[in-house]
This record gives structure tokens, C-alpha cells and sequence, in this order.
């Protein structure tokens, strides 16, 4: 038996075979609701019900079940969908498969191959919320060293952005603060502190979590005197030398920091401000 439990919605245009899922589903502990079209079934994954598993045909009239799972994964791209399809109809399963369906199950129903979809696909769903309960306490790290090479900044970027990503970072805060000053800060340790000398390497240390970003960039140059720079927060130094960065950087971040002799700069951006 299916012992879960999870929540499955059966979308068909025949109500028969939704009260035939519903009720082999339910007999085997699965709570279970149905929904005759795709716009019923939106409905009903907007609301507050909580879903756990999509089982839904191919074709309906209407909104057809790949373009109900297209927008599924709009709203909910962890929500298993699991496609019915007919004799004949393997592409299009191929096609749902490609498309995102965690799996498909063929008309008329094996009640085996079905439970046992359920199963596994209800057994996905749960650790992936389990995964995401423990998202909030952890801190990732990520070190690099590179040569300089101003070819590496993009890759380095991504690798950060991803990880962001990943942890639930706010993408519009990174994308429009921590990606630009990122950008200026290892442009400046390639081109000024190493003075583009490729033997000499850039070191990048990220520590990322949900509540914030904490990024150290260090070069192997002669460093600077950060008490001679102009203050790079006022406006009118902005066509200084190495001033345009310094202030894009100091504006783009919450705080930003270096060490005695200008070789590494520590900058911290927090998700909410």
C-alpha cells in the first residue's frame, strides 16, 4: 500500500476515470481531489490546498495536459506531474518526459504501475521539502583561484549566482547589486592590483545563505594606501582614478572593506536591504 500522506489531484475531462484514480488512490491512504479541465485544477493549486503530485491527461479540451504542466511549473517547478496518456500517444509522452513530467502512465490503467508511480513521485515531493525545511540554516562556501585573466570573471559570476540561486538569495538583489559590484571588484584586483599579469592570481572567497552574501576578493600586487584614495562614496570623485569602481562597488553593497595594504576587499550584501 501507498502509505503517505501526500495530497495528488487527478485532472481528466472524464469524470469517471477521475472517480476511479480517486478512488484506488484513496484506498491505498493517498487524500486525493480531481479536477475536470486545467483551469479547475490551477484553481485548486492557487488555493490553499496543498498539493503533492499532478496526475493528468494528455488530452483535453481546452487547456491540454502539457500546457497545464507548462504552467504548473510556472507556479510550482518542484511539483511532480505525472501525464496519462493513450495507445498510441508515446511521443507526445516522450515529449511530456522532455518537457519536465517527473513520469507518464499509459490508459487503460494498470493499478500496479500506477500506485507505484505515486509512491516514488510522493517520495520525491517529501525530501525535496525536507531539503528545503534545512535551506534557511545553511551557509555555503566557495573558494576559487584564478589566474589574471579578466576571461574568467563571467564563469566565476555564474558560479556564484547559481549557488544564490540555489539557497533562495533574492535573484533581483544579486542581478542588480552584488553581480555589478562583483563585476567592478575583480576587474579591479585583475587590471590595478595585479596589473593583468597572469602568473599572479586572484583569490575569491563566497559565503552565501538566505540572509546574505559575503564575498573576499584578494590579488598578489603591491596594494595601495586606502587612506590617500578619495572617498569613494562622494559623487565627485567619481572620474578619479580607480574611483568609478570604488564607488559603484561601495554603493552597489552594504559594507566594503579592506585589509592594511589595499590586496583584499570584503563586501557584504544583505538579502533585504
Amino acid at each position: 500500500m501507498v502509505n503517505t500522506s501526500g495530497n495528488v489531484l487527478v485532472v481528466d475531462d472524464d469524470k469517471l476515470i477521475c472517480n476511479l484514480l480517486q478512488d484506488v488512490l484513496m484506498r491505498n491512504n493517498v487524500s486525493t481531489m480531481t479536477a475536470l479541465n486545467g483551469e479547475e485544477a490551477l484553481s485548486i493549486i492557487n488555493s490553499s490546498h496543498s498539493i503533492d503530485m499532478v496526475l493528468t491527461d494528455v488530452n483535453m479540451p481546452g487547456m491540454t495536459g502539457l500546457t497545464l504542466m507548462q504552467r504548473i511549473k510556472g507556479i510550482s517547478p518542484d511539483l511532480p506531474v505525472v501525464v496519462m496518456t493513450g495507445f498510441g500517444t508515446e511521443q507526445i509522452a516522450v515529449k511530456a518526459l522532455l518537457a519536465g513530467a517527473y513520469n507518464f502512465c499509459r490508459k487503460p490503467f494498470d493499478i500496479n504501475e500506477i500506485t507505484t508511480i505515486v509512491k516514488k513521485g510522493l517520495d520525491l515531493r517529501r525530501n525535496s521539502m525536507r531539503e528545503k525545511e534545512v535551506i534557511p540554516f545553511l551557509k555555503v562556501q566557495l573558494h576559487f583561484e584564478i589566474p589574471s585573466d579578466i576571461g574568467f570573471v563571467r564563469s566565476i559570476v555564474n558560479h556564484i549566482q547559481r549557488e544564490c540561486g540555489r539557497l533562495g538569495f533574492p535573484e533581483d538583489v544579486f542581478l542588480m547589486r552584488v553581480k555589478l559590484a562583483l563585476d567592478e571588484a575583480l576587474a579591479n584586483a585583475i587590471k590595478h592590483g595585479n596589473k593583468n599579469d597572469f602568473s599572479k592570481a586572484v583569490g575569491i572567497k563566497a559565503e552565501i545563505s538566505t540572509k546574505k552574501i559575503t564575498i573576499e576578493i584578494t590579488d598578489q600586487g603591491s596594494g595601495f594606501d586606502i587612506s590617500r584614495v578619495p572617498d569613494p562614496l562622494d559623487p565627485k570623485n567619481l572620474l578619479v582614478e580607480g574611483g568609478r569602481g570604488l564607488l559603484l562597488m561601495g554603493l552597489y553593497m552594504d559594507s566594503l572593506e579592506f585589509n592594511e595594504n589595499g590586496t583584499k576587499v570584503k563586501m557584504t550584501k544583505n538579502a533585504q536591504s
